[in-house]
């Protein structure tokens, strides 16, 4: 049924110039009856797709073919250009429902098989080749060819995300930094730093690590990426939006090592100091408060476990502080102007940074 409709529709289009006449409908109508039967057989053909299919393999493709067919030509040098963008979205919307029919195909079977880990790679200059044609040369209005484009590497690595290689995962997320290049867009980036997060994520499973610092500092410095050069984000107005969200990538960055390697301060406080240079270098206020509350926290977190673990350095320990704060309560009122006068400098020049 669904080919009798298909083979209907055409011979609307086809034959309108004798149907004029032989029936009494003007051409808009006449367009209007091919449509309906185009949607008809393509609601028959996906419905199809749940019967006996290795009967009607090549039937239901070649149907499907004319109806995407069908579709497309439909959105070529369409007067109305919604109209003819509409078309180009129905053609790949049909591709897509009909896919039972033409995944089945060998070509398809093989690169499902062999291929399928490089499946993405595959997709994704197939994608690259579809946005740089010239579709405007051509008939079409070149914008759904570019959206659908970006769509479908997303749409591959979302069918099967665990299956592909790391190479061929890196060429769709180098695809989508040439969409970004291409349009002036950044947040296409986006989608290649949750890719290769994504890689990385796989990597460390792959080696067994098993430390949350692995795993949130990867979240952490995307985080941070997108702070640095989302377009909305640099706007004046969200400035206190911008410190917060850095406060929190850089405390995943910092603080999770503090929280899970209480014995070991080593790696919270190379990051703490980290933070602390770059937010000195960048002049960014949420480096600077993150990696010192961080690092002061590590130090006497430290102290403490050395305490317990060797009670007589405690002695040590306390004669220290003790020194050090008799040394400041005799030096406090005499340099009480000078220490004023730095800290409200330190104010100003905090309240100037990002």
């Amino acid at each position: 049924m669904a080919t009798l409709f298909t083979s209907l529709t055409y011979i609307y289009r086809i034959l309108s110039p004798w149907l004029n006449n032989y029936l009494g409908l003007t051409n808009a109508e006449l367009k209007i009856f091919a449509h309906l039967h185009w949607v008809l057989s393509s609601w028959l053909l996906v419905s199809a797709a749940t019967s006996a299919i290795e009967f009607s393999l090549n039937l239901g493709l070649v149907t499907g073919g004319l109806l995407v067919q069908y579709a497309l030509l439909q959105g070529r040098n369409n007067p109305d250009r919604l109209w003819g963008e509409i078309w180009i979205y129905l053609g790949w919307v049909e591709a897509f429902a009909i896919r039972i029919y033409w995944i089945n195909t060998p070509l398809v079977k093989y690169i499902s098989g062999p291929l399928g880990p490089w499946k993405v790679a595959i997709g994704s200059l197939f994608a690259y080749f579809l946005y740089i044609l010239p579709w405007a040369s051509w008939g079409w209005s070149k914008k759904p060819w570019k959206i659908i484009a970006a769509v479908i590497p997303v749409v591959l690595i979302l069918e099967s995300p665990a299956k592909f290689y790391p190479v061929s995962l890196l060429v769709a997320a180098a695809f989508y930094i040439f969409l970004a290049w291409e349009q002036r867009q950044v947040r296409f980036t986006y989608i290649s730093v949750a890719i290769i997060d994504w890689i990385l994520l796989r990597w460390f499973s792959d080696l067994r690590l098993s430390q949350p610092e692995w795993y949130f500092t990867t979240l952490g410095l995307s985080l941070l990426y997108i702070m640095q050069f989302d377009p909305m984000l640099k706007l004046p107005e969200q400035k206190p939006l911008r410190h917060n969200l850095r406060m929190l990538a850089t405390g995943l960055i910092c603080g999770v090592p503090l929280l899970t390697q209480e014995y070991n301060g080593l790696v919270a406080g190379a990051f703490s100091l980290a933070a602390i240079a770059v937010g000195l270098a960048l002049q960014v206020r949420a480096f600077l408060f993150v990696g010192t509350g961080v690092f002061v926290t590590n130090v006497f977190y430290q102290l403490v476990v050395l305490i317990f673990d060797y009670p007589l350095i405690k002695w040590a320990i306390g004669l220290a502080f003790g020194v050090v704060f008799i040394w400041i309560a005799a030096t406090f009122e005499t340099r009480r102007d000078r220490i004023a006068a730095f800290v409200q400098h330190w104010v100003v020049q905090l309240q100037s940074w990002d």
